[in-house]
């Protein structure tokens, strides 16, 4: 079943639910686990690059497809449906700056979002190419489902990193792939690493010894920082010891302008006149300069802020 922006549904008829043994394609696939994880609802922009996706979805016994030209709407559709069940899933036809509004908001706000987008395999403009740069920048995971040998794997990694990490994740699904058969395939959870309080520990010892011999630090601001709600924290950190401060466009409203610590966004410049950089709140650097230090915790290292 459907519901169009009217408001009406539209009943097509459904097919029986697949059994283990019947070969699943990869759109079907996709929905089988997103309704496992509770999801009802799968909201999405018309667009031909999304005629595959959306067939699917109204071919599915339990997941009704809510469709809306309007991104501004399916988007807050799908973050006050995230908010209230837990997950949510919203069908994009292309990288757009609303769009990427829609993906910065649900990160600093931590709500599940799958965000599905209809891969065209012409060339795109450069300009497209930088906002598929941004989204990939701006969520929790992202993936491309090109190969049907690969995708439900695929799909089982990017699915456990958004309830996880109660953040969005992006996956691109070329309309050509959605009906691609997959082969046989067993979901096994995702193992994800506990806090180590004797890792923290040597952590902050690190840290300490830096700041004490850093003699223009800096500090920058990502959005896990608010998300996590560490501001107060971080805030009364860099008060006491007089730490410049720059954030990112995700946690543009973590502090004033006129707080004598802020420094706005983060340039090469501020990197050159810093000796040690700080970034809290971000897996990537966004910029590095030569000579000076960039502080990022360990990749292997993963500390659980909800403990």
């Amino acid at each position: 079943m459907s519901i169009t922006a009217s408001g009406r549904p539209r009943t097509l008829k459904r097919q029986k639910n697949h059994s283990r043994s019947e070969k699943l394609t990869v759109g079907q696939y996709l929905l089988k686990r997103l309704s496992l994880l509770g999801l009802s609802h799968l909201f999405v922009t018309p667009h031909p690059l999304l005629a595959s996706l959306s067939r699917t979805v109204d071919e599915h016994p339990k997941i009704t497809l809510v469709s809306n030209p309007s991104i501004e709407s399916c988007a807050e559709m799908a973050d006050g449906y995230g908010k209230a069940k837990g997950i949510s899933a919203i069908g994009l036809s292309g990288h757009t700056p609303k769009a990427l509004d829609m993906l910065i908001r649900a990160y600093s706000e931590s709500v599940p979002q799958v965000i599905l987008f209809g891969k065209s395999q012409a060339k795109t403009d450069e300009g497209t190419n930088i906002l598929e740069k941004l989204f990939r920048q701006h969520s929790a995971s992202w993936t491309e489902l090109t190969d049907p040998l690969l995708a439900a794997k695929k799909i089982d990694r990017v699915l456990d990193y958004c309830l996880f990490f109660k953040k969005p994740v992006c996956i691109e699904l070329p309309d050509e792939v959605v009906d691609c058969f997959i082969p046989q395939h067993v979901y096994h959870a995702m193992e994800f690493g506990i806090s180590d309080p004797d890792t923290l520990d040597d952590l902050l010892l690190e840290l300490e010894l830096l700041f004490n011999k850093a003699k223009h630090p800096l500090i920058h601001l990502d959005r896990d920082v608010v998300a996590h709600k560490a501001e107060s924290l971080l805030l009364h950190f860099a008060e006491r010891w007089a730490i410049p401060i720059t954030s990112s466009h995700a946690a543009k409203n973590f502090l004033l302008e006129s707080h004598p610590n802020y420094c706005g966004n983060l340039t090469e410049e501020l990197v050159a006149r810093a000796d040690l950089v700080c970034v809290i709140g971000k897996e990537h650097i966004p910029l590095q300069h030569k000579g000076h230090n960039i502080l990022i915790a360990a990749q292997d290292t993963y500390i659980d802020t909800r403990a």
